[in-house]
């Protein structure tokens, strides 16, 4: 599962690899903004076709892709349902709305999968960017996997415990769990907010010298 939602995807090398991710981000950018605004739901589906072909055909497996994209089809197929039920009237435009939640989630999909996050955070730079959003997305990431293991070995004491036999003491392990997971976020946090703090890191844009987020994005493409 760890697997699925890292980087091993998007730091191995095929044609969509790569390309330049300020390239990337701009297609992407402009096929989301397309699907959007469309106003006939066949846009949408085919850039999902097309999102999953390419992905398919780079090596991605099946059983990633509908993974990933198992959030969105859940929010997709609840609202097409309650539009059905609720509003007789309104299949068509349930249809164009879960085609464009379709849509832009595979067009994300396919570049969070061909493009590894330094080098986004580098585009973004490029980009201009703000400086602070970059820095809370890479240490967002960071630890989203280093909570990911500590739930690991959380659930595991539980299951040894027999935490998850039957539907109540599954459903109070689930919450044990989900306020360890959250206790341990803020302290993390706490934890490396004092560590950057003891190490010199201010926050404000205003204290860096001039010019040096440009110099760093174009020292990354060259």
């Amino acid at each position: 599962m760890e697997k699925v939602f890292s980087e091993h995807f998007a730091r191995s090398r095929n044609i969509f690899t790569a390309i330049d991710p300020r390239i990337k981000i701009i297609f992407s950018g402009a096929m989301v903004i397309l699907i959007l605004t469309s106003q006939v739901f066949y846009v949408g589906l085919l850039a999902l076709a097309l999102s999953v072909i390419s992905l398919i055909c780079i090596k991605i497996p099946w059983k990633v892709i509908l993974l990933r994209m198992s959030e969105p089809l859940g929010i997709a197929l609840t609202i097409m349902l309650i539009k059905i039920f609720f509003y007789h009237d309104q299949f068509l435009d349930a249809l164009l709305l879960a085609s464009k939640i379709f849509g832009s989630t595979s067009i994300m999909l396919f570049l969070s999968l061909t493009t590894s996050l330094d080098k986004l955070l580098a585009a973004a730079c490029w980009f201009k960017a703000p400086r602070v959003w970059v820095e809370i997305c890479l240490l967002t990431y960071r630890y989203i996997f280093v909570l990911w293991e500590d739930a690991a070995t959380v659930m595991d004491s539980q299951k040894v415990r027999l935490g998850y036999c039957g539907i109540f003491r599954s459903l109070r392990s689930l919450g044990v769990l989900s306020g360890a997971i959250i206790i341990r976020a803020y302290d993390q946090s706490v934890a490396t907010y004092e560590a950057m703090l003891s190490r010199g890191y201010n926050c404000l844009p205003s204290r860096l010298p001039a010019g040096r987020q440009g110099r760093q994005a174009k020292d990354k493409f060259g």
